[in-house]
């Protein structure tokens, strides 16, 4: 304890119970989590059965550990922070992802041996694979989309660009009929 009597500080140790703020830590499987929306109330649902009778804000750290079931870009670690420390009052909450993205690919294939080229295939085939829709077409849109970035990178115009993704969806239709129509009308939407 300090005291300013006089301008003068005097430390005197005080041997007293000592104030420990609550600490939480937890490790949350989320596999069978398939929204945004289902991580936010499994997260909470998990974290409110153990904090909700605690009487000081607390610390929370939670570490999320399985397969993401969406797109990684929809994970908001700051958002889920924010929700957790307002719904349960906390002083502080950090959320980690320990996960790896739905298809299980790792780049663990990106190495010394492979171009630039070779990598940027690599990356998008896992991603186009870790979608079940695109799956079985991996390859063919990795390619595409490779085609489209080069073809705007030497400056081709957008309506050669269009073309060229108006014929591959017309390639695609004449393999899945039934999404011809609704894949071209969205790829001449601007």
């Amino acid at each position: 304890m300090l005291s300013d009597a006089d301008n003068t500080f005097k430390a005197t140790h005080v041997s007293g119970p000592i104030f420990r703020r609550p600490y939480y830590r937890f490790e949350i499987q989320i596999d069978d989590l398939s929204t945004p929306e289902e991580l936010e109330i499994g997260i909470a649902s998990h974290v409110s059965t153990s904090i909700e009778s605690c009487q000081v804000p607390p610390i929370v750290a939670i570490t999320l550990k399985g397969t993401l079931q969406f797109e990684r870009a929809l994970f908001d670690a700051s958002e889920l922070q924010t929700i957790i420390a307002d719904k349960f009052d906390c002083l502080h909450v950090q959320v980690r992802l320990e996960t790896q993205s739905q298809g299980g690919h790792s780049l663990s294939a990106v190495g010394p041996g492979k171009t630039r080229q070779q990598i940027e295939k690599d990356v998008l085939v896992t991603h186009f694979e870790a979608f079940a829709e695109s799956s079985p077409h991996a390859n063919k849109l990795a390619d595409l989309a490779i085609q489209i970035r080069r073809d705007s990178v030497a400056g081709s115009s957008a309506d050669a660009i269009l073309e060229t993704l108006e014929g591959e969806l017309q390639h695609f239709a004449e393999i899945h009929p039934s999404r011809t129509q609704e894949d071209l009308d969205a790829a001449r939407e601007p």
